[in-house]
């Protein structure tokens, strides 16, 4: 991992997977940032912004997985709004999985006073490669012991010596309300 900071309150953190093996290597990078939250703590993902004049999303919600855990499908910790997947967490364990196009996730703290934003771009090419094709996933531990924050990239397939070189822009910002935030709002 290497991290460059460009700005008081913006990263960049590039992930490096090298094939190091003798054989093909197939598969895919996750980058999962695991926060806890504090009390009112909420959650966005930015929905829409497709190519050429779509305005679509899809999303994947995992009922079960992983050897016991699960989620619901009306749960009312994870609400979909005009603009964006709000998630508040209320201590039960959840899961969503988004084709977010504009690969954002990002967490409004009010303790603190501040919005983390991260950010991957979607590779509109390769939709069919990544994970149920979607880029973004949202995880609430139980007892909101944690909130899991995954950007994903697609599939590929490395010969020895390739490497795969997923690179994420993290930001720090004013406080954003994402029960109000609106899609043409800049972030």
């Amino acid at each position: 991992v290497q991290v460059r900071n460009y700005h008081h309150r913006k990263s960049q953190i590039e992930h490096r997977l090298e094939n190091a093996g003798d054989m093909l290597w197939s598969g895919g990078a996750w980058a999962l940032s695991c926060t806890r939250p504090a009390r009112g703590t909420r959650y966005g993902v930015p929905l829409g912004g497709g190519p050429h004049g779509w305005d679509a999303f899809s999303m994947v919600v995992p009922l079960a997985w992983g050897g016991g855990h699960t989620s619901r499908a009306g749960d009312a910790q994870l609400r979909l709004t005009d603009h964006c997947l709000l998630v508040t967490p209320r201590g039960e364990e959840g899961k969503r999985m988004i084709q977010a196009p504009r690969g954002i996730v990002g967490m409004t703290d009010p303790t603190e006073g501040l919005t983390f934003i991260k950010q991957a771009a979607y590779d509109f090419d390769a939709s069919e490669r990544y994970p149920l094709r979607c880029n973004v996933a949202v995880y609430l531990g139980p007892r909101a012991f944690m909130v899991e924050l995954e950007t994903m990239g697609p599939f590929r397939t490395l010969a020895p010596g390739e490497e795969l070189r997923p690179i994420e822009a993290w930001s720090l910002r004013d406080p954003i309300d994402w029960r109000t935030w609106r899609r043409d709002a800049r972030l």
